[in-house]
């Protein structure tokens, strides 16, 4: 369920968040599991947000896994399994 416009609740990882599937699967996890799975996920061949503080990878690469859930390019359970796999090697 997603929270009415510019309301936040907090994620398991104590970050804010909006409340849609994305955010609930992202929010059990670090920043930096977070961007190494959706940069994984969405099949880029690096972090095209390096330059941005950690807080803006996650939110940036978030946005665009959204859009592309959006347009049928990518699926909630592949973002899952992206972060499985990347948590499992950042231990």
């Amino acid at each position: 369920r997603r929270l009415k416009a510019g309301a936040y609740q907090k994620a398991a990882n104590g970050q804010p968040c909006c409340g849609d599937a994305i955010a609930v699967l992202c929010g059990q996890y670090s920043r930096e599991v977070i961007v190494k799975a959706l940069v994984a996920a969405l099949g880029l061949a690096s972090n095209p947000y390096a330059h941005l503080n950690p807080g803006q990878q996650s939110m940036n690469l978030r946005n665009k896994a959204r859009a592309a859930v959006k347009n049928g390019q990518l699926k909630l359970a592949t973002i899952e399994a992206a972060l499985v796999a990347a948590a499992a090697v950042s231990g």
